[in-house]
């Protein structure tokens, strides 16, 4: 539980990093993606994202992927047998954002609301979870939206789950749901 509450708060310190007022994203480019595979996993991304975090192994790993702007996908992994349900980790995320201050104690984020959301993805219907809610900078809110996804191997299990300011969710929808669709496990049988 100790490795669970560190990731999270390795996940909260760098998304309270990524929340600001002004935007400066930019379309996911899907015009050249690049393929990234390390320790059992690939997925593909747009050519203008990047890894900018890949930790730990596949029992206790995450791995954060950037937009040029502040939208984010995250990425943890766990052995399933130490795994926190989907809603546990959601509630955990949601809980301990919710007593994080940052830009020097002027900025905070709140719990917001979560629902059950079903997806597509490879023509597959998943069932997903979405959070709304709003950074709050200076007394200004901006809305955010955060999906989370599971994706399970044999002997493990990823959370996937991305971030962004709602404004500029129609900008980077398309980098997520490229993430989203070719996550795959390449586990040894």
């Amino acid at each position: 539980m100790k490795i669970i509450k560190l990731c999270l708060l390795v996940i909260f310190s760098l998304s309270l990093y990524s929340c600001n007022l002004s935007t400066d994203e930019e379309s996911a480019d899907l015009q050249k993606t690049t393929k990234y595979q390390k320790n059992d996993i690939s997925f593909s991304m747009p050519s203008n994202w990047k890894v900018t975090e890949d930790n730990g192994e596949n029992s206790a790993r995450y791995l954060f992927v950037e937009s040029p702007g502040s939208a984010i996908m995250i990425i943890n992994t766990y052995e399933k047998e130490t795994a926190p349900s989907l809603q546990e980790y959601i509630e955990s995320l949601t809980s301990e954002r919710s007593n994080e201050k940052f830009f020097w104690g002027l900025g905070s984020l709140s719990n917001g609301s979560t629902s059950k959301i079903k997806r597509t993805i490879n023509n597959h219907e998943v069932n997903a979870f979405k959070n709304e809610y709003a950074a709050n900078i200076a007394g200004i809110n901006v809305p955010h939206i955060s999906e989370f996804y599971s994706f399970d191997s044999k002997t493990h299990i990823a959370f996937v789950s991305s971030q962004t300011a709602t404004e500029d969710l129609p900008l980077v929808a398309d980098g997520f749901n490229l993430i989203l669709s070719t996550f795959m496990w390449h586990e040894n049988p």
